[in-house]
């Protein structure tokens, strides 16, 4: 019963250049721990630079699987008749686990208070419009009845970032892990507050099926088997007071860091125990890109 399965890493650049995505976390806890051995499947992995690349390789069935964040660039295509399809989380600002955070310059947090209204008319860095980090900041900005027109949005890349939070070229950043423990630790940076304060559980990342690997139901769920047995222990380790020495042996042998110990420091990401997608927040993020005009209105429910 042994299957071959072609999984693909993405997330947005520049972290794929370096590997560092967190929410691959339960691919490399799954082969250390044995899991895809146990249910007879060889998981071999490639680097796709970014989401919106992975959709027509997936549809052509030149990979199986994909763990991979998704944002108006996904939706288009499947509202276009590509057919893949979407399995299980890979990815959410679960509390305590949002695997990123709004940052402040150093020693600046304290300025800005306790509630999103504080951004009001600041430079906020952000990846783009067309990402879930987009949704995030206008969630937050609606808690203070603001919109997105209340702030000046700076289009960024993660790599570039800290030091524009840092020499004042944007005043608030949504960055990402393993940016973030970073830029902390370097003395650049301060948590202003982790970014499930901005939508808590907004679905961030999800596994994709190809539509020949959907079609093998055996093969389908024995991936799904380890994937979610995977998950549950990363978790265990994520969460305060878990292992973070297993973390980091693991996550260290697979990512850019390669310190075991800088692991601790960062803000896990969030994957539900059971592979549960949060279709509200999925809903949400639709209205989002519809209203920005990113998506055709009325092309996806």
């Amino acid at each position: 019963r042994d299957s071959s399965v072609t999984g693909v890493q993405t997330c947005a650049l520049p972290i794929c250049r370096t590997g560092s995505s967190l929410t691959t976390a339960p691919f490399w806890y799954a082969i250390e721990l044995g899991y895809f051995d146990q249910v007879g499947i060889k998981f071999e992995t490639v680097t796709i630079a970014g989401s919106g690349d992975v959709v027509a390789p997936l549809a052509a069935n030149q990979l199986d699987l994909a763990g991979t964040s998704f944002g108006s660039g996904l939706y288009n295509a499947v509202s276009k008749g590509i057919n893949v399809i979407a399995v299980a989380d890979n990815g959410k600002l679960d509390k305590g686990l949002a695997g990123a955070a709004a940052v402040v310059k150093k020693g600046a947090a304290a300025s800005y208070g306790k509630d999103w209204c504080a951004i009001k008319g600041k430079k906020v860095a952000i990846q783009g419009k067309t990402t879930g980090l987009w949704v995030t900041l206008e969630k937050a900005l609606a808690t203070c009845s603001l919109k997105i027109t209340d702030v000046t949005v700076v289009e960024l890349g993660f790599g570039d970032t800290n030091a524009a939070v840092q020499n004042g070229a944007v005043d608030v950043a949504f960055q990402v892990e393993p940016y973030v423990a970073a830029g902390v630790a370097a003395g650049l940076l301060d948590i202003w507050k982790p970014l499930d304060e901005g939508r808590a559980g907004q679905q961030m990342n999800m596994i994709l099926y190809s539509p020949q690997f959907a079609a093998n139901r055996d093969a389908g769920v024995r991936f799904l088997v380890a994937y979610i047995a995977a998950t549950r222990q990363y978790l265990k380790d994520a969460v305060a007071g878990g292992d973070k020495t297993r973390l980091g042996t693991i996550l260290s042998k697979y990512l850019s860091e390669k310190d075991p110990t800088k692991y601790a420091s960062m803000i896990m990401m969030g994957i539900d125990a059971n592979g549960a997608l949060n279709y509200e927040s999925i809903s949400e993020s639709l209205a989002v890109y519809q209203s920005e005009g990113n998506i055709p209105a009325g092309s996806l429910t």
